[in-house]
């Protein structure tokens, strides 16, 4: 896997990160906050090991409930490209996206089971130009869900299932 910032190398893991099964709640096992120009790719897989989190998530009926960590945030990151990549099992939202711009997804794998719960494919909130193509999704939840204040969002040759499609706004 391999992360380009500005034309320079910035992080090279072994291709495959894991979230420890305690980490049940909070944090992300990327975050990638106030970047321009990054590019994420290389074939690697971000996996985190939502099994016991999913049976113990009660967010649907339990208003205090703890949010469960995100596999890859990115807040304020513009002109990016996030090609080649796995989001395997996360506990909550595989990818998050807020207040981006030009983002782009392409050859993209993001897998959790059908019964896996609040595991959205890719969330898009506050953004503008994000595009997902020839993208396989498939999740307990949305396969992407588009929140407040986006817009120009080009979708193409994205596979979806298991996961209720693509949803705009929340219940």
């Amino acid at each position: 896997m391999h992360v380009h910032h500005h034309g320079r190398v910035k992080f090279f893991p072994s291709g495959w990160l894991q979230k420890t099964p305690a980490s049940l709640v909070t944090g992300y096992l990327g975050w990638f906050s106030i970047l321009r120009r990054l590019t994420l790719s290389g074939g690697g897989t971000f996996d985190g090991r939502g099994a016991l989190s999913w049976k113990q998530n009660d967010c649907n009926t339990n208003k205090n409930c703890k949010s469960r960590v995100v596999n890859i945030r990115f807040d304020f990151v513009n002109d990016t490209i996030i090609q080649d990549i796995t989001s395997l099992d996360s506990k909550n939202f595989h990818f998050n996206v807020f207040a981006c711009y030009n983002v782009t997804f392409q050859h993209a794998t993001i897998t959790a089971p059908g019964e896996s719960v609040n595991t959205d494919g890719i969330h898009i909130a506050r953004s503008t130009m994000v595009t997902v193509a020839n993208t396989s999704i498939g999740t307990g939840d949305d396969c992407i869900s588009i929140g407040d204040v986006t817009s120009q969002l080009i979708f193409t040759n994205v596979t979806c299932g298991p996961g209720h499609g693509i949803s705009i706004g929340s219940l």
